[in-house]
């Protein structure tokens, strides 16, 4: 991928990548352990991921519709909190596989030249 063709692609298309799917599972992981590790720590109560994991919608797929759902301001039947729960997942893996992107064109410009 030239830095061209990446200047090109819309958010839609970077959020259908595979690359996307494959950071998203891995922040949601994440997610998960540390949850899990604050629990057994007696350091948390009830979080977002609770109540995603409640509406069976903490999984790839969901939090995916859900965060192009909240990038078009039309996710309904979530709290402000689940919301911004998702958004910030959502960007986060966003921004990895643009970084990612980024850093592979550079190298291919290094290479070329």
């Amino acid at each position: 991928m030239t830095q061209e063709e990446l200047q090109k692609l819309t958010v839609r298309q970077v959020i259908e990548m595979p690359e996307f799917e494959a950071e998203l599972k891995l922040q949601l992981g994440l997610e998960e352990k540390s949850h899990t590790e604050a629990l057994l720590r007696g350091r948390l109560k009830r979080t977002p991921l609770d109540s995603l994991r409640d509406k069976k919608v903490f999984d790839v797929e969901h939090i995916r519709a859900a965060f192009i759902a909240e990038l078009d301001k039309s996710l309904i039947g979530f709290s402000y909190m689940e919301r911004q729960y998702i958004h910030s997942l959502g960007m986060l893996a966003f921004s990895r596989v643009i970084t990612k992107m980024l850093q592979q064109v550079k190298e291919k410009e290094g290479k070329s030249d």
